[in-house]
């Protein structure tokens, strides 16, 4: 007698689809016969399901070995929670000059969640590299796109980015005449 391994699918219990269209697959490598159950009783057949943004509710996932014949089933509970909202309360473009500093200000449009941001490229980022407000330090004569993802305790995610315009400064006053 043979015993084989459970088959493990990899798909976790509750799912958090964050108000956008969603793919959930198993692995293609596993030689299984699937049929996904969604909430109003629709099968599909296959490695995948496409879930619409707005769906919520239970997600019934059946397997079938195909080479010894094992059976098994997986309910995944999928919750909708709201996406990430942050608000650019300066706007797209922060124009600053260069060797300076300038405060990016975003606010958090969902203040009931948590968000953990993170910025691209690093180099420019002097304090603040994890928060809402972060010192960014314009090096020259340049235009900086400053990317970031924001990700909350959901795990939702929203990727967007910011212009920042560094701007040579001089003064271009006449020449000194005595008076």
């Amino acid at each position: 007698i043979e015993v084989v391994d459970e088959i493990n699918l990899g798909l976790p219990d509750i799912l958090n689809i964050c108000e956008q269209e969603t793919l959930v697959s198993i692995p293609s490598n596993l030689n299984i016969d699937v049929v996904w159950t969604d909430k109003d009783g629709n099968t599909t057949m296959g490695d995948s399901i496409l879930l619409p943004a707005d769906y919520s509710g239970l997600l019934m996932v059946e397997v079938q070995e195909s080479e010894v014949g094992c059976s098994g089933q997986q309910v995944i509970q999928v919750r909708n929670e709201d996406g990430i909202e942050v608000i650019k309360p300066i706007g797209d473009t922060i124009r600053t000059c260069e060797n300076q500093t300038v405060l990016v200000v975003l606010e958090n449009g969902r203040p009931q969640d948590d968000i953990f941001i993170e910025y691209f490229p690093k180099d420019h980022i002097e304090m603040g590299d994890s928060t809402l407000t972060p010192t960014f330090f314009g090096f020259a004569d340049t235009v900086t796109t400053l990317r970031y993802v924001a990700t909350n305790q959901f795990g939702c995610v929203l990727e967007d980015s910011l212009i920042i315009d560094v701007r040579e400064f001089s003064i271009d006053l006449p020449p000194f005449e005595t008076i």
